[in-house]
């Protein structure tokens, strides 16, 4: 085969096209322009929005992008009365935020922490507790537990700066326990995993 018939291979028209959660998930901004804002509302098999998935991946360009195109900053969707039920039943308990704290992507919660819809003046959460697993656990919470020093400074700074910080360093799992009383059990287990290496 030659140099002309490569060129005029048919795998060569066929333009590669991901899913607005891959898309989300890889920052691939092509992709999300391509599809636009329908996307926003998509829930993944998971309960998952795109803004979810690029938070958590913190893809911070993504996560700005889902929200210039009217992503809900809390993941929520808008669905109309005949689509409701269904919607809500596959929806996951957690925020963007919560993903974004537990897996430390600190320029993510940055960007959702700062955005203000600019239709209602509503921001992100910071109170919201994880229904997705049972922990009942807030943001602050989900940093503490994944070990996430520079996103739990974030959180209290936000708080602090919504006069929520009394608030969210007395908020309880379902387990009862305070972020801090999170932490320190997580401090724990890395010196029970350090000692047990030696």
């Amino acid at each position: 085969m030659g140099p002309t018939e490569r060129a005029q291979c048919p795998c060569k028209k066929v333009p590669i096209r991901f899913s607005s959660f891959t898309s989300a998930e890889f920052g691939d901004l092509h992709s999300l322009s391509r599809i636009g804002p329908k996307v926003v509302d998509q829930l993944d098999a998971g309960g998952y929005t795109p803004l979810h998935l690029a938070a958590q991946n913190n893809q911070a360009t993504a996560t700005a992008y889902l929200l210039s195109l009217g992503a809900d900053v809390d993941g929520r969707i808008r669905t109309d009365s005949r689509t409701v039920t269904a919607a809500s039943q596959r929806q996951c308990g957690a925020t963007p935020l919560h993903r974004a704290a537990y897996s430390g992507a600190v320029s993510c919660m940055r960007i959702l922490l700062e955005w203000t819809d600019p239709n209602s003046g509503r921001r992100c959460d910071v109170l919201a507790k994880d229904t997705s697993f049972g922990d009942g656990m807030t943001p602050l919470h989900k940093a503490a537990s994944g070990g996430r020093f520079l996103g739990v400074q974030l959180l209290l700074d936000a708080l602090k700066k919504r006069s929520f910080l009394h608030l969210g360093l007395g908020a309880l799992d379902v387990q009862g326990r305070t972020p801090l009383e999170v932490a320190r059990e997580m401090g724990l287990k890395q010196e029970e995993e350090k000692s047990s290496v030696r």
